[in-house]
């Protein structure tokens, strides 16, 4: 049995390592080839066609970048990296962060109804209740329909925030699994829900769509 816990905990070790090791080697060719796409940008002259190449290619390098950060994430959290530490006011959170998404609001020109009944205080990690509540706000924007509703709402323990839609309904087995998205859907890294569903776990929080 002795033997067989070692065995495992090296083979914790080593894949912990591994994936920080391969997450931090990704960083620097993603930021030269960021740079290098950034100085090609400016060469002139440019035909429409190089420069519609140079966008998709710069699309494609910052989904790489976010990808990168987020499984990092996902691996520092799976590894329980970050402990709760504090009192975190999760209303004040959720004002700061609507707040910072004011010009995507804005831009979708969304109805936006903020009802804090209470604070809603809870010893955890503020910077992963920050990801968690910024992960949400920001697919409740992404997913809204222009000219659609957000709304947001504390009420005793519960942070409730709802956002009109298109009318399909989401798979609720299937949303937090990582790398998941809805058919035709191209954008985002299909991790967001999963680092949410995560923080939740290790929070002791409860999450329900």
């Amino acid at each position: 049995l002795e033997n067989l816990l070692n065995k495992n905990y090296k083979s914790y070790l080593e894949q912990k390592e591994f994936t920080e090791n391969a997450s931090h080697e990704m960083q620097t060719p993603l930021a030269i080839f960021q740079s290098q796409l950034e100085v090609l940008m400016q060469t002139a002259p440019l035909t429409e066609e190089q420069a519609n190449l140079i966008h998709s290619l710069e699309t494609s390098n910052q989904r790489m970048v976010r990808l990168n950060r987020s499984l990092l994430l996902l691996t520092k959290i799976e590894n329980e990296e970050y402990q709760p530490t504090e009192s975190v006011n999760i209303t004040d959170l959720v004002k700061k962060i609507l707040r910072s998404h004011q010009p995507y609001i804005q831009e979708k020109r969304l109805a936006v109804t903020e009802i804090y009944e209470n604070d809603i205080l809870f010893p955890a990690n503020k910077s992963l209740i920050e990801i968690l509540i910024s992960n949400l706000i920001s697919n409740a924007v992404k997913h809204n329909i222009p000219g659609g509703a957000l709304q947001i709402q504390t009420t005793g323990a519960l942070l409730s925030i709802k956002n009109t839609g298109n009318g399909q309904s989401l798979e609720p087995e299937k949303i937090y699994r990582r790398f998941y998205k809805k058919s035709g859907e191209t954008e985002g890294t299909g991790l967001g829900l999963a680092i949410v569903h995560r923080i939740c776990d290790i929070s002791r929080f409860s999450i329900r769509y």
